[in-house]
């Protein structure tokens, strides 16, 4: 039979153990709540950043919308230009119904070429006078 004095250190190291284990509960229990509010703080950023991650992407969409009309507008004053460029350094003349030959100064040739073509009587030196007007007054025809 356990004599007196080995109950009470049994129950002694006992007590000491379940203070030792309320301890590391309580310990356990603190590091959970600083785990839970880390997760908290964790999921407000992940919320956050995933909102302004959609508005940048929208603003990039946005950016490529107007780029894209921006590359239209581009194109157009582009081909404006080389028109009025096209126009200055050729002739000013169009005929309806006569091709307009961008690389070449064929207006003359074409013009001259009505009368074969639809019975209009025609001189080609009028037609160059009238042509070349637009460079050089000096040169029309009275």
């Amino acid at each position: 039979m356990a004599t007196p004095a080995i109950l009470d250190c049994i129950l002694d190291v006992i007590s000491v153990t379940r203070r030792t284990l309320e301890m590391q509960k309580d310990c356990v229990a603190l590091d959970l709540n600083v785990l839970l509010d880390d997760h908290c703080k964790l999921t407000d950023l992940v919320n956050t950043s995933e909102s302004t991650l959609t508005s940048i992407q929208a603003f990039i969409d946005n950016l490529k919308t107007h780029v894209a009309t921006l590359t239209d507008k581009l194109s157009l004053l582009k081909n404006r230009a080389e028109d009025a460029e096209g126009r200055r350094c050729y002739d000013n003349m169009g005929v309806v119904g006569l091709p307009e030959v961008a690389e070449t100064n064929d207006m003359v040739l074409i013009l001259g070429t009505l009368d074969a073509r639809y019975g209009v009587p025609t001189s080609p030196i009028p037609i160059l006078s009238a042509q070349l007007a637009h460079r050089l007054p000096e040169r029309l025809l009275p």
